[in-house]
């Protein structure tokens, strides 16, 4: 029997919801996703909030401008990003998931270090058991900790990566022994079907499970439902809808 499939809201219902607000994480739960992905960055005092880019510019729409990392907590709690959202803080964002669910933190190398590992490790096991967590980062030294306390840890790829050629990326592998390779789904565009195929086959020999982000149509959907055990997506009620239909069929 095939291996369920994972639907993760990616930073939340982001399509319809402020993304990485504590809406679009709720709503992504109301609508049936099987967990979340989300972005932890760290502030000017030396908390951890849940946004995606160093900046909140993008996200601000009260247009406000500022850098994550120049910001204290509060003043990163004014920003309003819409639907009376603000950016939460770590531990209230642990604390409204549901018990059970699944959450892929991603760590955020423009304001973390891999000093921040012990903390964050214990912050996350405060809320979420081990076997429903999985830490990732496409900068991988701020995996190592993770890594040598035996925590669920993602190896994300980008574009970046693949300077590092086969062998580069292989030496990471084999180095990290990965829970999931967290690969882009457009990766069957950029590098091709068959070359794409062919690598996510030696991942799994070597015993990784594969995410794929950010899956938001159909025909991302059939490369992710193919090779896949995660799924994240912006549109959780369509991938869902398309997951249920497999499922039945």
């Amino acid at each position: 029997m095939r291996k369920k499939v994972k639907v993760l809201a990616h930073r939340g219902y982001r399509a319809k919801y402020p993304e990485n607000s504590l809406l679009a994480f709720k709503k992504g739960f109301e609508y049936g996703a099987h967990g979340l992905e989300c972005d932890v960055q760290k502030t000017s005092d030396g908390r951890y909030v849940i946004i995606h880019d160093d900046t909140i510019d993008r996200t601000a729409k009260d247009k406000k401008k500022g850098v994550v990392g120049e910001m204290t907590l509060k003043k990163l709690q004014t920003v309003d990003l819409g639907k009376k959202q603000t950016i939460p803080e770590i531990n209230e964002f642990l604390a409204s998931i549901p018990e059970g669910k699944y959450v892929n933190m991603e760590l955020k190398d423009e304001t973390l270090l891999p000093s921040d590992g012990p903390e964050l490790l214990e912050i996350f096991l405060k809320h979420v058991k081990k076997e429903n967590l999985l830490v990732s980062s496409f900068d991988h030294s701020l995996l190592d900790y993770f890594k040598d306390q035996r925590i669920p840890i993602g190896l994300l790829l980008e574009e970046a990566h693949l300077s590092l050629g086969f062998t580069g990326i292989m030496k990471r592998v084999i180095k990290y022994r990965p829970a999931y390779m967290n690969l882009p789904v457009k990766m069957f565009d950029k590098i091709g079907k068959f070359p794409a195929r062919i690598l996510i086959s030696i991942f799994k020999l070597m015993g990784c499970g594969i995410a794929f982000w950010t899956v938001n149509s159909r025909e991302e959907f059939e490369h992710a439902y193919a090779f896949g055990d995660i799924i994240m997506t912006d549109e959780v009620e369509f991938i869902l809808g398309e997951l249920k239909k497999k499922e039945q069929g």
